[in-house]
């Protein structure tokens, strides 16, 4: 995934992401709700902020970026975590990458 720039105190554009497994989609019908957890690359205190879904047959997934989500300049780290009907969770990326973004200052 490319990396996504958010201006500082700006809460446009939201992340979105094709969750998939092995290069392929996953369906995500059986799912309960999405996660976004994210963190800097310099800390290691970690953030959640609610998802949704944009097509679950076709694995697309978003965030949308609310209250002091990009109030903090840095690099930062995330992933989605599914919650499915069995109980189950599962988190994507899961190949060891991570969803990455980065919060610029701007001129103000």
């Amino acid at each position: 995934m490319n990396e996504i720039f958010i201006q500082q105190y700006d809460l446009q554009p939201r992340i979105e992401a094709v969750v998939s497994g092995n290069g392929t989609a996953v369906d995500l019908t059986d799912t309960t709700g999405v996660v976004f957890t994210f963190r800097s690359r310099y800390s290691g205190t970690a953030s959640t902020v609610t998802g949704g879904f944009i097509s679950k047959v076709s694995g697309m997934v978003f965030v949308d970026l609310t209250g002091t989500f990009s109030n903090t300049v840095s690099p930062y780290w995330g992933t989605f975590k599914l919650y499915f009907q069995s109980g189950k969770n599962r988190s994507f990326p899961n190949d060891g990458s991570f969803v990455p973004f980065e919060v610029v200052s701007g001129i103000l």
